[in-house]
């Protein structure tokens, strides 16, 4: 598990459905389509690797509810990696035959050093907000001795948070059938030497 004592933590039932569905109703009218952003001039939606669509969140109340988990993950998993802040939450829809390709959301070195604040992620969590869904399922791959291994992890229901570091490569599979709601967020500190 690459040096770490845990490659993933779940905790089940963290959110209510009623905390879910607040989320949810908070993203209403703010949905854009999501892909790879090519250039910063232009926008222009690739979606060769990633087809869904989201919406951006920066409510208080989401974080009062997330950092204690956030929190316990990181001690009780044994990262305990030095965390200074967040960035704003993203609501993620993935539809029918909506996907996103094997990816890091950072890789604590090089990947997204915030200028201002020289931070880059550490952490980063996912939270399910629906489970009327199939496919779409929440993928890792974890190397050894350079082969690529999947650890999937498609029993999660509604209110259930599943937090990695975020240099761990992970997918989200195609959806077959309904739509898949997830609130996800990154959090930062200070790159490791």
């Amino acid at each position: 598990m690459s040096g770490r004592k845990n490659f993933y933590w779940i905790t089940k039932n963290a959110l209510t459905p009623s905390q879910c569905r607040r989320i949810l109703e908070h993203a209403e009218g703010k949905w854009d389509s999501a892909g790879e952003m090519i250039g910063t001039s232009t926008r222009k939606v690739v979606t060769k690797n990633r087809k869904c669509s989201v919406a951006w969140l920066a409510d208080q109340w989401i974080y009062d509810i997330i950092f204690p988990i956030l929190n316990k993950a990181n001690e009780s998993a044994g990262w305990v990696y030095d965390i200074t802040g967040s960035e704003d939450t993203q609501i993620t829809r993935y539809e029918v035959d909506d996907f996103y390709t094997l990816h890091s959301d950072g890789d604590h070195d090089h990947f997204a050093i915030d200028k201002k604040e020289g931070t880059v992620r550490k952490l980063s969590i996912t939270i399910h907000l629906n489970d009327s869904y199939s496919g779409g399922e929440l993928r890792f791959c974890h190397y050894k001795n350079k082969t690529c291994q999947m650890y999937s992890e498609n029993t999660l229901g509604i209110g259930d948070v599943i937090i990695f570091p975020s240099d761990i490569e992970h997918e989200i599979t195609p959806v077959l059938y309904g739509t898949r709601y997830a609130l996800v967020a990154w959090f930062r500190g200070k790159p490791y030497k």
